[in-house]
């Protein structure tokens, strides 16, 4: 039916320090929020852009939190907790948009596939500056066509190949069972992130 437990965003919007919590769109696609074209929207150069965001608790059977279908999505300085999908992308489906997160942390989101991200049709995703631990089974998952992309980043599993990318480091989060998903003094993730 076209719209997000709590919110429908459709193209060149902005989304600014919110939080999203607890939303259940079980039975259709993306928990919190559903970024999908509308009509004229075809030509709108800008993404949908959220910017320090929290996504807590979460679910639907693809996107347990966000669903992108077809068009872009630009997500900073965003936190996923706890997030939950039936199906695909615990945290973010991706379905044939073009996805961007930049200082995005995850964690103990899961699905069957992508525990945090998953990228089909010809979606592509472009990952930076970001941590993804401990959400189930692979982190992210895509299909054939679809590409994903990881720079400076840390991801428990299917890392990039990248010399800044850091698969499989324990990011030390100060309480991630509470969704405090701050850097602890000792992390190694401090200042290993790019421009």
């Amino acid at each position: 039916n076209n719209t997000g437990a709590a919110v429908v965003t459709p193209g060149n919007s902005f989304v600014l320090k919110s939080t999203f919590r607890g939303n259940d769109n079980s039975g259709d696609n993306g928990g919190a929020v559903r970024v999908v074209p509308v009509t004229g929207s075809a030509d709108v150069p800008e993404p949908a852009r959220f910017l320090d965001n929290m996504f807590f608790d979460n679910q639907a059977d693809n996107g347990g939190a966000i669903y992108v279908s077809g068009y872009m999505a630009a997500f900073k300085n965003c936190v996923f907790h706890g997030n939950k999908a039936t199906n695909n992308g615990g945290a973010i489906y991706n379905d044939s948009g073009m996805l961007f997160l930049n200082h995005v942390s995850a964690t103990q989101n899961s699905a069957v596939t992508g525990g945090v991200l998953a990228t089909n049709g010809t979606g592509k995703s472009y990952i930076s500056n970001s941590i993804m631990w401990d959400d189930g089974n692979d982190e992210i998952t895509r299909s054939t066509n679809s590409v994903v992309r990881i720079q400076c980043s840390a991801i428990t599993s299917n890392g990039g190949t990248d010399p800044w990318s850091m698969s499989g480091v324990n990011p030390k989060f100060v309480d991630p069972d509470n969704g405090d998903l701050h850097l602890r003094a000792d992390s190694p993730m401090i200042d290993r992130g790019c421009e």
